[in-house]
This record gives C-alpha cells, sequence and structure tokens, in this order.
C-alpha cells in the first residue's frame, strides 16, 4: 500500500511538471504572437468593433445607429470587447491582445485535452503546432481564436466531468458563433448513448436557460435571433464569382501543399486518422464534431471566407500528433535492442523539431504581410470623419475599417449591414449590380469605390451623379488597389 501511495505521488509530481513546463511555453507562445501579430487586422472584424464601440457610447446594440440589425454574428465576443472597451478605448487592440491570448491558451488546452486520451506524446505535438499553424493565428482579431479554445475546453471538462462547467462554456460558445450548437449536439448524442440513465440536469438546465435569455432579448431587439449574416453569406453563395465552403477548402489548402513540411503533416495526419478510427480513441469526439461542421456549412451553402477553416485545424493537428505517436511506439516494438529505440527515437524526434520550426518560420514570414487594405480603408476612414456631416451616408464594399474610422451610417453593397442588399443578388449578378442597387435604394450621399473593380458602375453612373472629393493612390499606401471617394448629389 505504501509502494503504491509512492508511486502515486511520484507520478503526480512528474504530471505537474509537466503542467508547468507546457504552462510556460503556452506564455512564451502568446509572447511571441503579441510580438509579431501586435497589428494583425482585417477587415470583417471591424463590423463587430463597431457595434461594440456603439454600445459603449450608448447607441445600443447596433452598427448604424437606429438600425436595429444583428449584423455580427459573435454577440459574446462583442459583449466582451465592450466591457473591456470601457476601461481601454482601443478595440481592435484589445481583440488582437484576446486573440493572441486565446491562441496560446488553445494549444495549453489541446495539451491537456490529449492527456484525458492517453495522448501523451500528440499532446506535446499540438502544444507547439496549434498556435503556430498559420491559418490559426490569420484569425488574430477576431472570435475565431475563443471559439476554438472554447470548443476544446468544454471537450477537457467533458473528459474530466465537470459538466456543469462544460455547459457554460458551451454556452457561451454558442453565442460566440451559432455554429457552435453543434459541439454539444455531439457530445450530447455521445453521452446519452454511455449514460442513458444518468441525465445531467444541472448541466441541461445552464445550457438552456443562458441561450434562452439571449435568444429572448435578441428576438425582442433585432425581430429575430438569428445574425442577418447566415442569409447574406449564403446570397453571396449563389453569385458566380464566390466559391462555396466545400471547393473552398481545396483554395485555402493548396498554398500548404507547396511546402514539404506540411506534406509530412499531411501523411502523419493520415496515418493518425486511419488508427483513431480503428482504435476508436475518446478523441474521435473531436474529429466527429470537425465532420458535422463541415457539413453544417457545407450544407449550409456559405460562400468562402479563409477564417471559416481555423476551426477545422484542431483536428488536423491531432492526427498529425497520432500519427507521429503511433510511428514512435511501432519502431520501439520493431527495434529490439535498447540503443536503436533510443539512437532511432532521437531521428525522429529531431525530424519533428525541424517540421515545428519550418512551420514557425512560415508562420513568422505570415505575420509580415498583413492585410494590404487597413492602411488606405483606415485613411480613408479618418478622411470620412474629417470630412463629412455627421449624418451623411456612406456606401461602400467592405465597410468593416472604413465603417469604424469615419463612424459614419454606413450602406453596404455586399449585404453584411443591409440585408436587403443581399437578397438582391443572384447567380449572374457581381457587386457593381449589387452597388448600383443599393445606391439608388438608399441614396448615400459618399461612395467609396475601387476604380478597377467598379470601372463599369463608375462609367455608366457615378460619373454622372457623383463628383470625385479624394483620391487614394495604393503606392502611397503600400497597398493593392487605388481607392476613389465620390460626393453624390
Amino acid at each position: 500500500m505504501i509502494l503504491k501511495e509512492e508511486l502515486r505521488e511520484k507520478k503526480n509530481v512528474i504530471f505537474h511538471r509537466k503542467v508547468y513546463i507546457a504552462a510556460l511555453f503556452s506564455v512564451a507562445l502568446i509572447a511571441l504572437l503579441l510580438w509579431r501579430f501586435s497589428n494583425w487586422y482585417y477587415d470583417d472584424p471591424f463590423i463587430t468593433y463597431r457595434y461594440a464601440w456603439n454600445l459603449i457610447h450608448g447607441n445600443g446594440f447596433v452598427y448604424n445607429p437606429g438600425e436595429r440589425v444583428l449584423s455580427t454574428t459573435t454577440p459574446f465576443f462583442t459583449l466582451l470587447l465592450a466591457g473591456l472597451g470601457i476601461i481601454w478605448p482601443n478595440i481592435p487592440k484589445i481583440a488582437v491582445i484576446l486573440g493572441c491570448i486565446f491562441i496560446g491558451l488553445s494549444g495549453l488546452i489541446f495539451w491537456d485535452l490529449a492527456q484525458q486520451w492517453k495522448l501523451t506524446i500528440a499532446g506535446w505535438v499540438g502544444l507547439v503546432l496549434l498556435p503556430t499553424f498559420p491559418l490559426v493565428t490569420s484569425t488574430i482579431g477576431s472570435e475565431t481564436p475563443l471559439y476554438i479554445a472554447l470548443v476544446l475546453g468544454s471537450l477537457d471538462l467533458f473528459m474530466r466531468r465537470h459538466y456543469n462547467w462544460m455547459a457554460l462554456l458551451m454556452a457561451i460558445l454558442s453565442l460566440v458563433r451559432p455554429d457552435g450548437i453543434l459541439l454539444p449536439f455531439v457530445i450530447g448524442i455521445y453521452y446519452f448513448v454511455k449514460n442513458k440513465n444518468e441525465i445531467p440536469w444541472g448541466a441541461i438546465g445552464i445550457f438552456i436557460s443562458i441561450n434562452f435569455l439571449w435568444f429572448g432579448f435578441a428576438w425582442y431587439y433585432f425581430g429575430f435571433p438569428l445574425p442577418a449574416t447566415l442569409m447574406v453569406k449564403q446570397q453571396q453563395g449563389v453569385m458566380s464569382i464566390s466559391q462555396h465552403f466545400a471547393p473552398g477548402l481545396l483554395t485555402i489548402a493548396k498554398p500548404y501543399t507547396n511546402k514539404w513540411y506540411y506534406i509530412v503533416e499531411i501523411v502523419l495526419a493520415f496515418i493518425g486518422f486511419v488508427w483513431i478510427i480503428f482504435r476508436r480513441n475518446l478523441s474521435l469526439l473531436l474529429i466527429s464534431w470537425t465532420l458535422f461542421y463541415f457539413l453544417a456549412y457545407t450544407i449550409l451553402g456559405v460562400t468562402r471566407y479563409f477564417w471559416y477553416y481555423a476551426p477545422l485545424i484542431p483536428s488536423f493537428i491531432l492526427m498529425i500528433g497520432v500519427g507521429f505517436e503511433i510511428i514512435i511506439k511501432f519502431f520501439k516494438q520493431a527495434l529490439i535492442t535498447q540503443f536503436k529505440v533510443i539512437r532511432f527515437e532521437n531521428i525522429l524526434f529531431g525530424a519533428l523539431f525541424v517540421v515545428c520550426i519550418s512551420q514557425g518560420y512560415n508562420t513568422y514570414q505570415y505575420s509580415q504581410t498583413p492585410d494590404s487594405r487597413y492602411d488606405i480603408y483606415h485613411s480613408i476612414g479618418e478622411w470620412l470623419n474629417t470630412n463629412t456631416a455627421k449624418n451623411d451616408k456612406v456606401g461602400a464594399l467592405e465597410v468593416g475599417i472604413i465603417g469604424y474610422y469615419a463612424d459614419r451610417p454606413m450602406i453596404d453593397f455586399a449585404g453584411l449591414i443591409e440585408p436587403d442588399v443581399a437578397k438582391q443578388m443572384q447567380t449572374v449578378y457581381t457587386y457593381e449590380d449589387t452597388a448600383l442597387w443599393a445606391i439608388n435604394r438608399y441614396q448615400p450621399s459618399y461612395v467609396v469605390l475601387n476604380p478597377t473593380a467598379f470601372s463599369g458602375l463608375i462609367e455608366k453612373y457615378i460619373t454622372v451623379q457623383c463628383q470625385i472629393v479624394k483620391d487614394f493612390h495604393k503606392d502611397d499606401f503600400n497597398s493593392n488597389q487605388d481607392m476613389i471617394i465620390f460626393h453624390c448629389n
């Protein structure tokens, strides 16, 4: 008995040492992400930032004051930004800092979750590869890092049987993005198959109560509890110039296939996937959720946006880690002498180290190529804020950055802010068609256009009804496009 207690105590000491090492590594990764991605911005999250800004300034849960349209997909993230924005008003910077923290925490949670699944080596692989995967870091500033952390955290709490805390996280997850409801669905099916006679009523009550409160408020305030952007993204998918989610995965994945270390990761992931399926390891929960996520987005027919694909990465990393762990165990059994085992293990871990360093360096390179539209859009927004009246409507295709800094009523030619614009989208339509409809319908005082992408609209309509008031040349902003502001009568 004493010997068993000593062994148990020794195991606990070793495990806690590993926890400290993993936690310190995550802190170091968060610091590196903050260093490299401190100025990482892209257009779409700025729609959410403006909702948070209006909340802080008493304008309500709206994008355009007076227009109750739920055009942000992430109510909880909006409230989080608004709460922190009261303390420090730089909402874009707050979002970036939170993104870096949540990505680092995702790696740590992944590590702990892998310990619950008895996949120790896979946990260490995920601790390194998940927070440094470019598709994940590219979403810094949005709600996606929080979304991934909540998915992994909910699974971790489920494995530890902390069902009430799990229910709280899953309720928040569904308020971070509506598709978060898929995880409770997957976990619920697994739980009730295994535990038909044990119903966690407390956890169910927590989850339903929080969602009921939000849905009740949203139905009263907006007239409908789901974000309008779901319909908009579906309508955008109808247009022939758009690409649907499923084939879009190939477009997103293609650049990665040009680098040898991602090919190695794909091979390891295939090995890991086969092992997980045949062994029916509990990590199938994460794989199952990922498949449901992919199917849901495919069935909904939404158009391709890169941030939709980031939640697929944890399963990919899991399969990589499992594939590597299986190779290690296989060669341990195949090689008899201890010397050969140690030597070959060192070779394999050395190879994995090279892969990790290569991916990390790729992420470092990626961090040096932020959205080229930010500076020019930021300048346009500030010009509009300085040179237009408070109630002047402004029409633009991408209203995130411009709208946030302009602080003017915006007309969105892509339909994200004005759902009626999205309803006009047809297969043969382009954004020139939706822009023309929106201009005629809403009569904006100012229109911001890319002269190359909207050349037909400018030639046939804008030059007749409007005058150029400001040119923004791409060379002055290291951008890939010129922009023109028109004043329209």
